[in-house]
């Protein structure tokens, strides 16, 4: 038998959870940037939080995610910085969210 396994399980069950939950904010963040690509382009360059060009500004930041903009009548590169983008796609989708129940 596993040593301490009854405490194993709970865990990964809580990181996976955990895992789960950050990857749902994040299809729902390029969900509504894909809907609303100049809103998002906008946010992408003004907050710091985000990089938009060909290469990684360093290892703090990921990506590439790639966006098609119309206005630019093509795709660009996005990086985002990895201790604040959750932050920041939660504030973009509460703009987006706030937009939508204007709109209605």
């Amino acid at each position: 038998m596993i040593p301490h396994l009854e405490w194993i399980i709970p865990v990964l069950c809580i990181v996976g959870y955990l895992y789960l939950q950050t990857r749902r904010l994040s299809y729902r963040f390029w969900r509504a940037a894909t809907k609303y690509p100049e809103a998002a382009f906008q946010w992408f360059e003004l907050d710091s939080c985000w990089a938009i060009g060909d290469q990684r500004p360093s290892s703090d930041w990921v990506g590439p995610f790639t966006i098609f903009i119309p206005s630019l009548g093509t795709f660009i590169k996005v990086y985002g910085f990895r201790s604040e983008i959750e932050h920041s796609q939660q504030r973009f989708l509460a703009q987006v969210n706030a937009h939508e129940s204007g709109t209605r």
